[in-house]
């Protein structure tokens, strides 16, 4: 009381307006006082950057022609996780000796000539399911892989090639061709029917086919992107793939990794490198912003099923 008798009397000092002024100051200050301080604007949690992850696809060529400069050109590449056609029992053995402290998680198929699988994974991978043969000479190794946070199915594939016979013309070689084209859209169909239509799906490997061929379209068609294509202008320009025949270079791009619309490609490029007849292919991935849609069912066949073929004894060498 003695505190607010000297504010009266000091207002009675003071003029009318003056006193009226020093009251309204007082009584603000008291009530930011008894506020306390003052909040900052609350702001939206802060964004997360992308999860990106990383996929590559490598023919290693069954006649194990370079295994020093295969480990070199994987390690080169260091994606999380690599998928591997053309292997056999010694490169396995190869490259897992060279490779375990970089890929936790290693797994090989083995298969006569040029049939052989492999996985390196630097996180766990579960076997889903082997997809036998049924229209060309290797199947598909199917497995669940923890990639960016999530569990993707990636297909391991290896489409029919075409192995010309001994002495084969350039006439010869361009009926191989269109009669082989019905074996790998069957092949790549057959493929499909046994993944799951919902969910982020990675279909990997050596297609022997470009993108002017059947199986890279029943693909696309399906929604499934082609990584490299999707970043890369003029992707045809590239290759992935080079032999000599008959004198003459055969080079097309027909190693490929085709994603799911769950997925969406940051950068993708070729590692050079001697080490095979192909090349490493390796794509940087992250997590599509929008709900995809599912993966389209696949379209009735357009050509006639066919057999398996009698896988040749040879490995995989034409264009």
């Amino acid at each position: 009381m003695g505190c607010c008798r000297r504010i009266i009397g000091l207002g009675r000092g003071l003029g009318g307006a003056r006193w009226a002024g020093v009251l309204g100051g007082l009584i603000a200050a008291v009530a930011v006082g008894l506020a306390g301080p003052r909040s900052k604007p609350a702001s939206g949690p802060a964004s997360k950057p992308a999860v990106k992850f990383t996929v590559a696809s490598y023919n290693i060529n069954y006649g194990n022609p370079n295994l020093p400069l295969i480990v070199k050109t994987i390690r080169k590449a260091n994606a999380d996780l690599v998928c591997l056609q053309e292997t056999n029992r010694q490169s396995a053995r190869y490259l897992r000796a060279k490779l375990a402290g970089l890929y936790r998680h290693i797994g090989f198929r083995h298969a006569g000539g040029a049939g052989g699988f492999g996985f390196l994974a630097k996180k766990r991978i579960k076997a889903v399911k082997f997809i036998p043969r049924k229209f060309g000479y290797f199947g598909a190794w199917v497995v669940q892989a923890r990639l960016g946070g999530r569990n993707v199915h990636v297909a391991n594939v290896h489409l029919f090639p075409i192995v010309p016979r001994r002495n084969e013309g350039l006439g010869g070689l361009i009926g191989l061709l269109v009669r082989t084209e019905g074996i790998r859209a069957n092949e790549i169909k057959h493929i499909c029917a046994n993944l799951p239509a919902k969910g982020p799906v990675l279909i990997v490997g050596d297609f022997n086919s470009t993108s002017q061929m059947r199986a890279y379209r029943y693909l696309t068609g399906r929604k499934y992107v082609n990584s490299f294509a999707s970043v890369t202008p003029r992707a045809d320009k590239h290759v992935t793939w080079g032999w000599r025949y008959r004198g003459v270079d055969w080079q097309f791009r027909i190693d490929h990794i085709f994603h799911s619309p769950h997925v969406e490609t940051v950068a993708s490029r070729i590692v050079k490198s001697a080490a095979s007849d192909h090349l490493l292919l390796v794509s940087t991935l992250t997590w599509a912003k929008r709900r995809p849609p599912a993966t389209g069912t696949a379209p009735a066949s357009t050509r006639p099923a066919r057999r398996a073929a009698t896988a040749p004894s040879g490995g995989d060498k034409a264009p």
